[in-house]
């Protein structure tokens, strides 16, 4: 899925990466993500083009992880260039690139 960030005291949202995510554990690595958001920094999901679901707001700094099953399979690639997407060590064994 496509990372999406605003920076503070900016009004446009900004694509920040393509990110591999197990399916399993989505919600749960979003969340982790939004915790680890800097103060005032907006935080979403969508696809390329898009936001389509703001986790953090700024100003508001609540986490809005109420995310739709329709909005996550938007939001899921079918496709993506491997140089836009970070590989881990930590994705070993949980990704197959054909």
């Amino acid at each position: 899925m496509t990372l999406w960030f605003k920076d503070p005291g900016k009004p446009n949202w900004e694509v920040w990466k393509n990110n591999w995510q197990a399916e399993a554990t989505v919600l749960n690595d979003i969340k982790e993500m939004a915790n680890n958001t800097g103060p005032g920094v907006g935080f979403g999901i969508g696809d390329e083009t898009h936001v389509l679901h703001k986790v953090i707001d700024p100003p508001n700094s609540r986490h809005n992880l109420s995310i739709t099953a329709a909005t996550l399979r938007r939001a899921t690639l079918k496709s993506a260039d491997l140089q836009k997407v970070e590989y881990t060590k930590s994705l070993c064994g949980q990704c197959v690139v054909v």
